[in-house]
């Protein structure tokens, strides 16, 4: 369940750090996994693409993986078990020439 889910993408409001409603749903429905695992801790990762200055996205990518780690909270996982980091736009899986690369390089993930 949690492999389907981890293919879900993790999208915010243009800018900012609001989950879309979407989104919402895809880590109220992880947080539901992570609570059948109390044993497990995850770390949240936050990254962007290359647009901007790299400072804005470092600052943008923490904030990010901070709000997907309080709203998982707020599903009741205790905090302990989890760490968010932004990585900025340090750590691209895809060209930041293309439009289609950004999209990927916009992204959150988690690890167990």
């Amino acid at each position: 369940a949690l492999d389907a889910l981890q293919m879900e993408r993790i999208l915010f409001e243009s800018g900012s750090n609001v989950l879309t409603a979407q989104s919402e749903q895809t880590v109220k429905a992880m947080s539901e996994v992570f609570a059948q695992f109390p044993e497990i801790n995850i770390e949240i990762e936050g990254h962007t693409d290359s647009s901007g200055a790299s400072s804005n996205n470092l600052r943008l990518s923490q904030l990010r993986a901070n709000a997907v780690r309080d709203y998982i909270i707020q599903q009741g996982i205790a905090a302990e078990r989890l760490i968010a980091y932004g990585f900025g736009d340090g750590v691209p899986i895809a060209d930041n020439g293309t439009a289609a690369g950004r999209k990927l390089n916009r992204r959150i993930e988690f690890n167990f």
